[in-house]
């Protein structure tokens, strides 16, 4: 019989996914590239349009995506046609010299890989801000998407709890600033209040589900940040052998 589909599953990277037949196939006349849009039905749109497919063997397949790619793996609550592969009917034969028969239009679902990739971010803050100085948390820079944009969620956490209206008032203020999903925010100096401590935590997520938090904690002084002054002073030089 003609090769089924087996399994599709992601790389742990995210960056592709591998397909697997359930018996050796032709590789479509033995090349070990071919064009995506020879065996699957929406290629440019599930993998990119610069999407690449190549042969392990003659029974798995790798498809490497490029920018734009939108499947994603398969969800039992949320599922969708973007969860799986779909192959095209009349291309595929079996590895058997004189073969006829080909593989019929089918689909299978794109698994989550076994190790997918988690995202790294961190957030660069100062340790501590004058009371008349703002901040800027800058959380630039993190990896793991998978070849594909991250998603922002941005909190903050105290140590001590809002005793008066102005200071409940301040706090859902500062929550207000941080829904953003820009990956730098600056505070001024009145978002903060002087004398407490605040945890600033942004949470980035890829497309495979996976999620890692940063944390960056800020003290914001009850006075001003000293200033340090450098006096310059004159040195007179007196020659010993002066007549």
């Amino acid at each position: 019989p003609p090769p089924k589909l087996e399994l599709v599953r992601f790389l742990d990277g995210g960056n592709g996914v591998d397909v697997r037949f359930d018996s050796p196939t032709d590789m479509v006349g033995g090349a070990w590239d071919v064009d995506c849009a020879t065996l699957f039905k929406y290629d440019e749109y599930q993998f990119g349009t610069e999407a690449t497919c190549s042969w392990y063997n003659h029974t798995v397949l790798k498809i490497t995506f490029s920018s734009g790619a939108a499947i994603v793996p398969f969800d039992y609550v949320n599922a969708t046609k973007d969860n799986a592969v779909y192959l095209i009917g009349g291309v595929l034969k079996t590895n058997i010299d004189g073969a006829t028969l080909t593989s019929v239009s089918q689909y299978a679902e794109a698994q989550k890989p076994w190790n997918p990739v988690a995202p790294s971010i961190s957030i660069t803050a100062p340790s501590s801000v004058g009371v008349c100085d703002g901040i800027s948390l800058d959380a630039r820079g993190a990896t793991g998407g998978g070849s594909r944009a991250l998603t922002y969620e941005w909190g903050v956490l105290t140590d001590w709890d809002a005793e008066t209206t102005e200071e409940a008032d301040s706090v859902v203020a500062l929550q207000e600033k941080l829904v953003t999903t820009s990956t730098v925010i600056s505070l001024g100096f009145g978002d903060l209040l002087a004398g407490r401590a605040y945890t600033f935590l942004i949470a980035a997520r890829n497309y495979l589900g996976e999620t890692t938090t940063a944390f960056a904690t800020v003290n914001k002084l009850g006075s001003p940040s000293p200033m340090v002054l450098f006096q310059e002073s004159t040195i007179g030089m007196v020659r010993s052998d002066a007549k």
